[in-house]
């Protein structure tokens, strides 16, 4: 985990470490709008977003938006045309709380990287480079010198872009996607995964998104938001122990 000390734009925090992650599921793609909503209105959430979150207490899950998911005659639906497209403006509570109701949780960050990577050891699952043919980011900015691309300025479907050896979707950019962990420096020592539950009250994102350049999408690059934050680039999916 991590990533080598020769990789362009390598941050402070990415050290290279072993850690050993048990067997587990993760989603294929990111959650969508239309997931979100019938979520939602399982749980009979009114317009301001506000759900009893296990462990939590009461708290701002998700933000109605022109884009994303909204709330019309006391339902909620996803916007017109963006029922494919991933969940945004979702907190971190926003996301446990789906994760709790579909009997899973969000993957560790551990277990994020391993899924991303799907094998490689390169900077992204691609190899040393991505395009916005293979990723969803601000081609403006891409990787170690390579040609300018087009920049979208939007999110796309999920699944829009071919997946990685695994079969797994857009785990590089098109929106940031919350993991379980909360955020600090990585332990130098061999280490069994779970969930880091330090006292820093920022959570991990893992992935870079639709308007961030090609670094910030790398396999190894970390991250982070306060917990009951959101914004128009932050998604997550979901995971599960075998």
């Amino acid at each position: 985990m991590g990533s080598p000390a020769s990789e362009p734009f390598r941050e402070n925090d990415e050290f290279q470490h072993s850690v050993t992650v048990g067997d587990f599921y993760l989603s294929e793609k990111e959650i969508t709008n239309e997931q979100y909503c019938r979520f939602l209105n399982a749980n009979e959430v009114f317009r301001n977003g506000q759900l009893n979150v296990s462990g939590f207490g009461n708290q701002k899950c998700i933000e109605a938006h022109e884009w994303g998911v909204q709330y019309i005659d006391g339902e909620w639906r996803p916007a017109p045309g963006k029922s494919n497209y991933p969940v945004i403006k979702v907190s971190w509570f926003g996301a446990k709380a789906y994760c709790d109701w579909a009997g899973g949780r969000l993957p560790t960050e551990a277990e994020w990287e391993y899924a991303c990577r799907a094998g490689t050891t390169t900077p992204f699952n691609t190899g040393r480079n991505i395009t916005t043919l293979q990723v969803n980011y601000d081609g403006n900015y891409p990787y170690d010198g390579n040609t300018k691309e087009k920049y979208l300025e939007h999110t796309l479907p999920v699944g829009s872009f071919p997946p990685n050896a695994w079969g797994l979707y857009d785990m590089h950019g098109n929106v940031w996607e919350w993991c379980s962990d909360m955020y600090e420096i990585y332990k130098s020592d061999p280490e069994t995964d779970s969930p880091n539950q330090s006292s820093e009250p920022n959570r991990v994102l893992r992935g870079g998104s639709y308007d961030k350049g090609a670094r910030y999408c790398r396999s190894a690059y970390r991250s982070r938001a306060f917990q009951a934050g959101s914004n128009f680039n932050i998604g997550f999916r979901i995971a599960a122990s075998l």
